[in-house]
């Protein structure tokens, strides 16, 4: 089997939103697994939160959204991820049935 490497970059995009903590760390996982992606934020209170990918740290102009957690059991994948991911909670994802394509920069935005 091949391994699929993931950075994980958690991000909170909002003015005024300080509250995220950026993340920065590589997540090595085999092709065809599972992987769960969590948001590091420091308040407990429950929130939206949109999911975003990108081909690299910089790429912030080609950003494609991949999830989107409006409260428990409501929520909706995107693009090549739709089918493929879930959360149990507000502040974490998980993808399913990785590919080579899954590679890249995950950002987290609470909404």
């Amino acid at each position: 089997m091949d391994t699929t490497s993931i950075k994980i970059l958690a991000l909170c995009y909002l003015a005024g939103c300080g509250f995220a903590e950026r993340v920065t760390r590589p997540v090595s996982v085999l092709e065809h697994t599972d992987v769960t992606l969590n948001c590091t934020h420091a308040h407990i209170q429950e929130q939206e939160v949109n999911w975003w990918y990108a081909v690299s740290e910089h790429a912030t102009e080609t950003l494609r959204i991949v999830f989107q957690f409006k409260r428990p059991n409501v929520y909706k994948g995107f693009g090549q991820w739709e089918g493929r991911t879930s959360a149990d909670s507000y502040l974490e994802l998980t993808i399913r049935n990785l590919t080579v394509e899954d590679s890249g920069y995950y950002h987290c935005e609470l909404t």
